[in-house]
């Protein structure tokens, strides 16, 4: 028998402009994409889950736009979804360094969390094969965990290295013009910590 499982997410378009620091033109309108988690359900039989799926989904959305709004107008942290690349010279601008730098641990944690599913695997191996088995697996898994999160953190710190020189010949630093007001009802409307409310 088959289980299905159904997703829905929603997304907000969020208006923004900015001038290059290398070239000084204005970009033009562009929009930035912001999509909430996608929220899941096992049946959408009735009128009652479809509703329920959508208020999740909607819930994960303000969820996110209050996030993504707390880090640009507190911590001067744009999300990915504000592209930085001028649309005339294409040039990246300094203050997506920011983006990079905000996530430079996102890749090192995820592969240490696969570490440990290969060390409790590694547990599962031992108890069918043993011992000597288990302490080889584990020691590889470790090793490789480590390792690619190693690689992870020097990739992030070379593409930070990458966009700074890149951004360093700027003239000025711009942060880009946000247009808040298009999603002002997601950011103000309150996150209900019930789910499926």
């Amino acid at each position: 028998m088959a289980h299905y499982s159904y997703k829905r997410a929603e997304r907000a378009f969020v208006p923004y402009s900015f001038q290059c620091e290398q070239c000084m033109q204005q970009s033009g309108p562009l929009q930035a994409e912001i999509t909430g988690l996608a929220a899941e359900s096992m049946s959408i039989a009735t009128e009652k889950d479809r509703e329920k799926l959508q208020r999740l989904a909607h819930r994960n959305l303000v969820m996110r736009m209050h996030d993504v709004y707390d880090k640009a107008a507190n911590k001067k942290v744009f999300a990915k979804e504000f592209r930085d690349k001028c649309p005339h010279c294409g040039k990246p601008q300094s203050w997506g360094i920011a983006v990079i730098k905000n996530d430079i641990f996102v890749g090192p944690v995820a592969f240490m969390a696969l570490g440990l599913m290969a060390v409790m695997l590694s547990c599962f191996v031992g108890a069918l094969h043993g011992e000597e088995q288990v302490a080889t697996f584990f020691r590889v898994s470790l090793i490789l965990a480590a390792a690619a999160s190693v690689v992870s953190v020097i990739v992030s710190l070379i593409r930070i290295a990458w966009k700074k020189r890149a951004t360093a010949g700027g003239m000025q630093k711009n942060l880009p013009q946000i247009e808040w007001g298009a999603v002002w009802n997601l950011i103000e409307e309150p996150v209900s910590q019930k789910k499926g409310r």
